[in-house]
């Protein structure tokens, strides 16, 4: 299954992956916030799987069913996606343990209940949303894991759009997949303001999960049924 999806471009992926683990583990500890940092590998996937996935006339030039060729794409994006999450959970944890604001620059992490933490002067004082626990852990992971299937799905079905139906349609794929994302955002923003406050609203949280599993699970099955179809194009 590996063999047949890596075959074209083993090593850039491979690459690819080892350089964006490190980007995404370590650059929030050099630069930026994390939020920059997990958009940023989140992008880079899809580009990654988009470039391989434009390759697929040459795996089918050598006699490799297209379902084995999908079942190796599902599972490396799955593989992909889970090796990223336990990087960007962890790097996200021990961010959220050395400062308990860190989490509002990395809506990713998913915090509960409230940190006991001390100021410069040393007095203790108590930062409400801002601990932690294994439920948190996890469902950070979750979210990681889920922002990464949609981005290598979205790239997947990107590449064989480029390589069935041409550059235009694939420019218009990313186009629509971006109005798409951006109109998310901006609907998951807008939810979590607190209205009431107006003109000037402000967020009432920095927990997005629900609302980006309610965006990221319906958005995975759609991008995984755009590619396989867009895929069984292909077949001759």
């Amino acid at each position: 299954m590996f063999t047949a999806f890596l075959r074209p471009a083993r090593r850039e992926l491979i690459v690819a992956f080892l350089v964006l683990a490190l980007m995404l583990g370590f650059g929030r500890f050099l630069a930026g916030d994390g939020q920059a940092w997990n958009i940023l590998a989140c992008s880079a996937s899809a580009i990654a799987f988009a470039v391989i996935t434009s390759r697929l006339p040459a795996v089918l030039s050598l006699d490799v069913p297209l379902r084995t060729w999908l079942t190796g794409l599902t599972v490396s994006a799955l593989l992909w996606s889970g090796l990223l999450a336990v990087v960007g959970t962890t790097a996200a944890v021990i961010m959220q343990l050395r400062s308990p604001y860190y989490a509002w620059y990395d809506t990713f992490l998913v915090t509960d209940g409230p940190k006991d933490w001390v100021d410069t002067n040393g007095a203790p004082y108590v930062v409400d949303e801002a601990g932690m626990n294994l439920a948190t852990v996890l469902l950070t992971f979750l979210v990681y894991f889920l922002a990464f299937v949609f981005s290598t799905l979205i790239g997947a079905m990107v590449g064989i759009i480029r390589f069935r139906f041409g550059v235009v349609a694939a420019v218009l794929s990313v186009a629509l997949v971006l109005a798409a994302v951006i109109g998310a955002l901006i609907w998951i923003n807008m939810s979590t303001l607190d209205h009431s406050l107006a003109p000037f609203p402000v967020p009432t949280s920095h927990n997005y999960q629900r609302e980006y599993l309610t965006v990221l699970i319906p958005g995975i099955l759609i991008a995984g049924l755009l590619t396989w179809l867009s895929a069984r194009r292909t077949e001759p």
